[in-house]
């Protein structure tokens, strides 16, 4: 039995154009801050990534500000 309509091109082609979508999603998350990431969260589910980023607040709250460097004359 021999498919008509599938080709390798086309196969490639969707698995590229996937491809960039997702990879355009991810840039898009990476870009918020952890407060905006936690706010796209299921409410009853990620439990996993809740915690990560609950742990990275944590950590981002424990770092001291940082202070800019005068140049030294």
């Amino acid at each position: 039995m021999k498919r008509e309509s599938y080709t390798q091109v086309k196969n490639h082609a969707k698995r590229d154009r996937k491809r960039r979508e997702a990879q355009a999603r991810q840039a898009q998350y990476d870009s918020l801050t952890i407060a905006e990431k936690m706010a796209t969260l299921i409410k009853d589910g990620s439990k996993k990534q809740r915690n990560k980023l609950e742990k990275l607040m944590e950590k981002e709250a424990a770092k001291p500000a940082k202070t800019p460097k005068t140049p030294k004359k």
